[in-house]
């Protein structure tokens, strides 16, 4: 360790502030080369590495973090965090239990932890853990959201709905949980309120073909087909392979009598996704009923 070392290792702390992941990257290697060994310094560049998606060297530095200070709680929830960023939630879940016995007051590492079991369809202890999180910060807005998936998956949408209310109003900024409250309110048939969650999504996100081919589900349910059909042609302009929307959009036409404009659209979603067995099934329906 040198003052040259120490120097790069608060540079490369203030890129990673400004999140300047490259420079920050550049810093802290430069200074482990001249010898600086230290969690700390180990631990952010193991962030780093798994912002960048190559998550054997975020956890390769993770573990050197853990040799140099066995009791460093953070890096274990950061090495749990990427391990389930590699759906290894059973090595997830080990390593986050163990962050949470030196350090039982992280509100990050029970909401790591409710992300892993609900990715093994494990969602009683999801919701446990999230439950958990919420305990440590009751406005936690990410552990409500993430809640709320647990019981959509469970198919209690009403407890849902309520977790995602409860998000909402901790941060009405983040389009995904208008998106997912609007789905869960489609699932109990509150249609209009669903149409009206989406159009707040879109607005903060309007680039989202997600939420466009969802308002169009929407009004394909309560027998609005012209706006159905105009909501999934936005959604291919915005992605024009998105097979899922051509497919919807097909079924659609199907139900306005265009046979023609039908196949066009599932043959373009079979184009773009040969291996989606549910297109080519609408596809020899309307064949079929064509014949007949």
């Amino acid at each position: 360790m040198n003052e040259e070392s120490l120097r790069l290792f608060g540079k490369g702390n203030n890129f990673l502030q400004d999140n300047n992941y490259n420079k920050a990257l550049g810093e802290f290697l430069k200074a482990e080369v001249l010898g600086l060994e230290h969690e700390e310094l180990f631990n952010n560049i193991g962030l780093i590495y798994d912002i960048k998606g190559n998550y054997s060297e975020a956890i390769r530095y993770y573990q050197k973090a853990i040799l140099i200070n066995s009791d460093y709680a953070m890096v274990y929830n950061n090495l749990g965090y990427t391990y389930n960023n590699k759906r290894e939630y059973e090595i997830a879940i080990e390593v986050l239990k163990h962050a949470i016995k030196l350090d039982s007051c992280n509100k990050l590492t029970y909401n790591n932890l409710g992300y892993s079991y609900k990715n093994l369809g494990k969602y009683e202890e999801a919701i446990y853990y999230y439950t958990k999180a919420i305990e440590v910060d009751p406005e936690y807005c990410l552990a409500y959201y993430n809640m709320g998936i647990a019981y959509y998956n469970k198919e209690d949408f009403i407890k849902a709905i309520d977790c995602y209310t409860k998000a909402i109003k901790l941060n009405d900024s983040i389009s995904e949980i208008y998106r997912s409250m609007g789905v869960a309110l489609n699932k109990i048939q509150k249609y209009s309120e669903a149409l009206e969650s989406f159009n707040k999504a879109l607005f903060i996100r309007p680039d989202n073909p997600e939420t466009l081919i969802e308002i169009a589900n929407t009004y394909d349910y309560i027998g609005n087909y012209q706006a159905a059909i105009e909501n999934y042609t936005k959604a291919i302009n915005l992605f024009p392979e998105y097979f899922e929307a051509y497919n919807n959009l097909g079924c659609t036409y199907l139900k306005t009598g265009q046979q023609d404009l039908a196949i066009k659209a599932f043959k373009k979603a079979i184009l773009i996704n040969p291996q989606h067995t549910n297109i080519y099934d609408n596809l020899v329906t309307l064949y079929k009923n064509t014949l007949d």
